[in-house]
């Protein structure tokens, strides 16, 4: 319990849980809309089954790609490409970079769509197109993508596993306790989700950076005689902080000048 309450497993952990959070967000919004596909009487077991399954697929994914990493985790082919790439690529190699890529993608995504939409339950409207167990087949391939996220972006930061299965697990029991305020929540605190993604951004690009020496310490990997190196914790943690100043920032100008053109208007 010491090492768990210790300030740098806390400060993971507070971190972590921002990142899953952000991620379950997107995941429930993922399960309303293929729920809504389904026909309104099976949309209510779907939503529980897609919940229920994606807590599951959290922790099995996780210890399976945490498995598989200790296990073959060494380098299987190493390039010799002189000056363009050099370097040893394994399982862990490929697992960070399409992880990082995929974090990347999933902010960049999510941005633009909380910046472009005005009502975040627009696309939660009932479509009763198909089957439910499509539906359902559908969100297991959803919860899957989330989880493997989810893995990579908790290895990315560490790998003490009471502060990963915390980190994974409240999020979801914040899902279930409020699902229903859920969705206005996010409607009226859209900065703070925002202001997640755009940590998650920097994840990605420190689990991208992790893959460079995640195979083969020794020889790192090489692009155009550049050796792609993980970001320092001091220059992460540096990142994070200045990202959440100025989302701050931004918001507190944007109520100020929200609040000045309504009192123009008067």
């Amino acid at each position: 319990m010491g090492e768990m309450l210790s300030l740098g497993n806390l400060v993971d952990f507070l971190l972590l849980f921002v990142l899953q959070t952000v991620l379950t967000m997107g995941n429930v919004l993922g399960i309303g809309i293929e729920a809504g596909r389904a026909p309104l009487a099976q949309q209510s077991a779907v939503r529980f089954w897609g919940i229920g399954s994606a807590v599951i697929l959290r922790i099995v994914v996780f210890l399976a790609t945490l498995g598989i990493l200790n296990g073959f985790g060494g380098a299987f082919l190493h390039l010799g490409w002189d000056g363009v790439i050099t370097g040893g690529v394994g399982l862990s190699t490929l697992a960070f970079a399409v992880g990082g890529a995929m974090l990347i993608l999933t902010a960049i995504k999510e941005i633009a769509r909380l910046l472009s939409v005005e009502h975040l339950d627009n696309d939660l409207d009932d479509r009763g197109g198909r089957p439910g167990l499509m539906s359902l087949i559908g969100i297991l391939g959803l919860n899957v993508v989330y989880a493997f996220e989810g893995t990579i972006a908790a290895l990315a930061l560490t790998t003490y596993q009471p502060v990963i299965f915390a980190a994974f697990l409240l999020p979801w029991v914040g899902v279930l306790i409020l699902r229903d305020e859920l969705t206005l929540f996010l409607s009226r605190r859209r900065m703070v989700e925002v202001g997640g993604l755009f940590i998650l951004l920097a994840v990605g690009i420190l689990a991208l950076g992790m893959a460079g020496t995640a195979s083969d310490p020794v020889a790192p990997i090489s692009i155009f005689g550049m050796a792609v190196t993980p970001m320092s914790q001091a220059a992460f943690y540096t990142t994070v902080i200045v990202l959440i100043a100025v989302v701050y920032s931004q918001s507190s100008f944007a109520r100020k000048l929200a609040a000045a053109r309504k009192a123009a208007q008067k």
